[in-house]
């Protein structure tokens, strides 16, 4: 290429960008300063708060959202539309309503409190999470059939060992889902204590969890089993 095609591609590349600049910043400088400081503030809004939704069912009339803010400057729900209506009563959710940037929470919103006849099976619901700033987050979900996870343990039984070292439960997992029983402790203000070994438990099955415990004739004990989802279930027993 020439130096005469050259300087005209040099040119034609400074017009270009010239024109440009000034579709951008001549509105906004025509609109005035306060114009384009609202706009640098309404960006610098959007930034700083980023939500990331996500809705399960979670109980009769319930929806539980777990958010995690990915943005840069502390964010709070003001608002949160079902299908775009206000909740009829107060109050529609419970939960975190403001995060910090990296804070993940939890909230729980009742049907009820947004439709008539609440949530409808094999319905999907459109849900927007709206901040002080102004600024809104979707989540779409579908309300299809749910099942309630409990854990439940049922001790039907102690036997204290011989030797005064240890005591032996019978416990029946009678919850809606299997469970591991990790640790335990001794009294009502007692100190959670690792187990030797964790015990599994499937739904509806029984097993023996042996707890370490130097016992005294005739003295009773409150023993807590205690799972890896930090429930305890109490039993009282006397030794013999």
């Amino acid at each position: 290429m020439d130096k005469g095609k050259v300087f005209i591609t040099i040119c034609l590349v400074l017009v270009v960008s010239g024109v440009g600049a000034w579709l951008y910043i001549a509105p906004m400088n025509l609109e005035g300063s306060n114009n384009l400081e609202s706009r640098v503030n309404d960006l610098e809004s959007r930034v700083s708060e980023q939500l990331v939704i996500v809705g399960i069912p979670w109980g009769e009339q319930e929806i539980s959202f777990m958010i995690t803010h990915i943005g840069t400057a502390e964010a709070t729900i003001s608002e949160i539309r079902v299908d775009n209506k206000l909740n009829s009563s107060s109050p529609g959710w419970i939960g975190n309503r403001t995060l910090i940037p990296g804070q993940t929470g939890n909230i729980t919103l009742y049907g009820l409190k947004y439709l008539a006849n609440g949530f409808t099976e094999e319905e999907s619901y459109q849900f927007r999470f709206i901040t002080a700033r102004g600024n809104s987050f979707y989540s779409v979900v579908w309300y299809g059939s749910y099942t309630m996870v409990t854990e439940q343990l049922e001790i039907q039984g102690a036997t204290f060992n011989t030797g005064n070292a240890n005591v032996t439960l019978s416990a029946q997992n009678t919850g809606t889902a299997s469970l591991t029983v990790s640790r335990y402790k001794i009294g009502v203000s007692g100190t959670v204590t690792d187990l030797a070994s964790s015990i599994a438990i499937a739904q509806g099955a029984t097993a023996s969890v042996t707890v370490p415990l130097t016992w005294t004739a005739g003295t009773t004990y409150d023993i807590y089993l205690v799972t890896s989802t930090d429930n305890q279930f109490p039993y009282r027993a006397t030794a013999p």
